[in-house]
């Protein structure tokens, strides 16, 4: 089956461009996730300096799931995974208190579940992949020994220009610049602008396109606890 690909096109006027690289600014970018946990958390998604007047931000329905012996605080950045390769309506086991895993089929149609065989605690979360490159996480959320935890990843970014030493895959709770969040709707494609005076904007100032400030929460933004996946979770539980 092909994966569908989408993308946001930015453009910003030179001087930005280069008001950007002389500060030594990174493209930040975060990826919005539904939960059947309460308690998850985003982490960066993309973190770049290759951009110009004219960017486009490209990601593919590509991704991994992954369970990690890291700890999930703001500020810090998950490592010591194990990601495999999944698809939507499959399984990741965790079977190791090391965080080694498996993908199985079987699952629910449109989400990935990871499902802890282990009496031990971890991270997990799902991943996913831009053009060329490997599958970068969305989220963390505490997972539990013997627990299990399901995921819909959503067409929902949010992108912001800051000069913040967080690297790829750390937990990011507060927004550190100014930032723009973009529904992608049913769309596959949409079209924003940046100027390092005015901001954000897109034409027509659509309702698809949320400003944040520098300094807010973004976990409401990023990541929807759904009462509908947890029941779904349960449901997998009773079955034999």
């Amino acid at each position: 089956m092909r994966e569908s690909t989408f993308s946001i096109d930015m453009v910003m006027p030179e001087q930005t461009v280069l008001d950007l690289e002389h500060g030594g600014y990174h493209l930040f970018g975060f990826k919005a996730v539904t939960t059947s946990s309460p308690n998850g958390s985003p982490v960066v998604w993309i973190k770049s300096q290759k951009y110009s007047t004219h960017t486009t931000i490209k990601w593919s329905e590509h991704f991994q799931a992954y369970a990690s012996v890291s700890e999930i605080q703001p500020g810090y950045e998950i490592t010591g995974r194990n990601a495999k390769d999944i698809t939507l309506g499959q399984k990741f086991i965790v079977y190791s208190k090391n965080a080694l895993g498996r993908v199985e089929g079987g699952g629910t149609p449109g989400i990935i579940s990871t499902i802890n065989e282990t009496m031990e605690r971890f991270a997990t979360g799902i991943s996913q992949a831009q053009p060329g490159q490997d599958p970068a996480p969305l989220c963390a959320v505490d997972l539990r020994g013997l627990h299990s935890v399901a995921f819909a990843p959503k067409e929902r970014v949010l992108l912001a220009f800051a000069t913040n030493p967080f690297k790829v895959g750390t937990v990011t709770v507060q927004m550190f610049g100014p930032g723009a969040l973009i529904d992608m709707g049913l769309e596959d494609n949409r079209r924003v602008a940046f100027d390092m005076d005015k901001g954000w904007s897109a034409e027509g100032n659509p309702p698809w396109l949320q400003l944040v400030k520098s300094g807010d929460l973004i976990t409401p933004l990023l990541i929807t606890h759904s009462m509908e996946l947890a029941a779904q979770v349960e449901e997998a539980k009773l079955l034999p």
